[in-house]
């Protein structure tokens, strides 16, 4: 969505206009369900947290301070919203600390091997690769290219450090490397 369009659809959701609020929230469908799908392997799931995460947007959205940052909260919610559920279903993907042994600031996005990306056979190799990850580390990849979260969001979703993150991410971009032999 252009950007003047999303920030005049921001303004007038938060002054209550159901319709505004209503294209956002369609616009933004397609990336928090997938998003969700993708944190928690099963469709029903995914639904119902998408469900969770436009009723949150309906509620707070005057609480938005940057119009332009609306499908990065939404997506910051999804995180929030998925962590919740591991609490309930899994156990907590946030408060276990045990990938802070490392301190690695590996949060570059030069560091992914992005030109990988180019090739399908590639894509569909990394997909499969981080669809394996330890439920922590491929959380914390989607939600950092996926989602677009920086690392600060991402431990604010998670309810855990921004070290921790920097670990995961780390540990789960060496893993999609050795993938490809160690190229990046």
């Amino acid at each position: 969505m252009e950007p003047e369009r999303l920030i005049r659809l921001v303004h007038k959701a938060k002054q209550g206009n159901v319709y505004a609020l209503e294209e956002l929230c369609m616009d933004a469908f397609n990336c928090v369900y997938r998003l969700a799908l993708r944190i928690l392997k099963n469709p029903e799931d995914a639904e119902d947290i998408t469900q969770e995460v436009f009723i949150t947007i309906q509620q707070k959205i005057s609480n938005l301070r940057d119009p332009t940052a609306f499908y990065a909260w939404a997506n910051k919610i999804t995180a929030n919203k998925c962590n919740r559920f591991f609490g309930r279903h899994k156990g907590l993907i946030g408060l276990d600390d045990e990938d802070e042994l490392l301190s690695i600031a590996d949060d570059d996005p030069e560091n992914m091997p992005d030109k990988a990306l180019d090739d399908e056979a590639n894509r569909k190799i990394i997909m499969a690769v981080i669809d394996n990850l330890p439920d922590k580390q491929r959380i914390c990849i989607l939600l950092f290219y996926y989602g677009q979260l920086t690392v600060m969001d991402i431990a604010a979703a998670l309810e855990t450090n921004e070290n921790t993150i920097k670990t995961r991410l780390s540990m789960a971009r060496t893993k999609i490397r050795a993938a490809f032999g160690g190229k990046s």
